[in-house]
């Protein structure tokens, strides 16, 4: 995870990020890492109860 976060937080030196999406099952602690670095980050789990990948659909 290390390597990921590296790389997100040198992707804002390069681009206009709006913001980083994460499914909150694996990354919770790597989102709260970036946000209280000021980052911006959202929530957006990738499985909801009208099953998995629900959320992709509207997207």
């Amino acid at each position: 995870m290390q390597t990921v976060e590296k790389d997100l937080r040198s992707l804002v030196a390069w681009f206009r990020i709006k913001s980083f999406a994460f499914d909150p099952w694996q990354a919770r602690q790597m989102r709260q890492s970036l946000a209280a670095d000021g980052l911006p980050v959202v929530e957006f789990p990738m499985r909801s109860r009208c099953g998995a990948g629900g959320h992709l659909v509207t997207v």
